[in-house]
């Protein structure tokens, strides 16, 4: 049975040679693409990873998070086009073990770049019905570029009286009989991760000890661990 933010057990974090790249997708704007990615961008950095964003969304909502920052642990840069997999190779020489890539969310062509200089997807999307059905066409990519991907629940409503709400169950199952995993953990509508990031923040900077903190560094886990799994290509 599906356990919504159940613990991930704890392992030292794997380091490969090259730099590790997930790509983020959406086939729909308003998921929280980018608040996904930049939580986890920060989750990696302080879990001693050298971490680098590429911001291929026009709207440029992760460059804009990085001017209001002080801390600057995690790097946004906006890259040149189809330049990616250029820029993993930099990143690479320049030591950064991570690169998030926080794609535009429509399918079009940054998001054929980032298929192929990723290892590994993360297609983030809501409990709706309308967003589900929109993972469509981004699960045939996935499929066709045979790129390793999960799916990660954002905005999930809390559970009532320790149980989860009968549409975050179904999500759940529509999103299985897609073939591809589900995260064991997403994020919850929560509103420390609208204000966080607005500061240029993350929810575990604001409250290290807090409930979203705990979300998000599960979910980094379980990112970081699957994406280094001896059948996923370096």
């Amino acid at each position: 049975m599906f356990r919504f933010g159940s613990p991930f057990r704890r392992s030292r974090m794997v380091r490969r040679p090259s730099v590790r790249t997930l790509g983020i997708f959406s086939s729909k704007g308003g998921t929280g693409k980018t608040t996904v990615a930049l939580h986890l961008a920060v989750a990696a950095s302080a879990a001693g990873l050298k971490v680098l964003v590429a911001d291929l969304d026009p709207q440029r909502s992760a460059l804009a998070w990085q001017t209001e920052r002080q801390n600057r642990t995690v790097q946004v840069i906006v890259p040149f086009p189809n330049r990616l997999k250029e820029l993993r190779l930099t990143a690479a020489m320049r030591n950064y073990d991570f690169m998030i890539i926080d794609t535009p969310p429509v399918i079009g062509d940054h998001t054929m770049e980032a298929l192929s200089a990723s290892h590994f997807a993360l297609a983030v999307t809501r409990t709706n019905s309308f967003d589900i059905w929109a993972m469509a066409k981004l699960v045939e990519l996935f499929n066709r570029k045979g790129l390793p991907a999960s799916f990660v629940l954002n905005q999930v409503p809390s559970p009532r009286l320790g149980q989860e709400l009968p549409a975050t169950i179904d999500a759940v199952e529509k999103l299985q009989a897609y073939g591809i995993a589900v995260a064991p953990v997403g994020m919850r509508s929560r509103t420390i991760y609208a204000t966080s990031t607005a500061h240029g923040r993350c929810a575990q900077e604001v409250n290290p000890e807090g409930i979203a903190a705990l979300e998000v560094n599960r979910l980094f886990q379980y990112v970081w661990e699957t994406m280094n799994a001896p059948n996923i290509a370096s």
